[in-house]
């Protein structure tokens, strides 16, 4: 089985995930061969994303980010 389909491209990219993004928790599913982020420093409004590359998990990461920007506390 290629290596793609059962773990991420190699340990470096989690590392470099892991590295860019303090405040998520990453994870490699390998059974659904997805990338699944959670950011949780709001634990009522823990956002999680998805994307099947490092690449699209991070767009879809920044774009939380910037809607935390823009989010005013209660």
């Amino acid at each position: 089985m290629p290596a793609h389909f059962s773990t991420p491209h190699d340990a470096s990219t989690m590392a470099q995930l892991h590295a860019r993004w303090p405040g998520w928790v990453i994870t490699w599913g390998a059974w659904r061969r997805t990338y699944t982020a959670f950011e949780c420093r709001d634990p009522l409004h823990c956002r999680v994303v998805e994307a099947a590359t490092a690449e699209q998990l991070q767009d879809a990461m920044g774009r939380v980010e910037a809607e935390l920007m823009f989010v005013v506390p209660e």
